[in-house]
């Protein structure tokens, strides 16, 4: 289910879990948002983690909403439905 990010700021930059976050075949870093009821794939640059949270420092707005549960069944373009 997409969720707010957690917007926890740190010079610029945002946290969020590390279950949210995937990578793909060539080796980016990425997470899936929320766009009009549609999964979007969001390349994301992460500077470092602490316990279950990454901190991104680019590709990711605090207004977004992302995937954080079961994102190895989720898909880029996959439409889903908000409790």
């Amino acid at each position: 289910m997409p969720i707010p990010v957690n917007s926890r700021k740190q010079q610029q930059s945002i946290w969020i879990p590390t279950t949210a976050v995937r990578k793909d075949d060539q080796g980016e870093t990425y997470v899936l948002i929320n766009e009009d009821g549609h999964l979007k794939k969001q390349t994301i640059t992460h500077a470092e983690s602490k316990g279950d949270r990454y901190r991104v420092t680019k590709g990711l707005s605090p207004a977004q909403e992302i995937a954080t549960k079961n994102t190895d069944a989720l898909r880029d373009r996959m439409r889903i439905d908000k409790p």
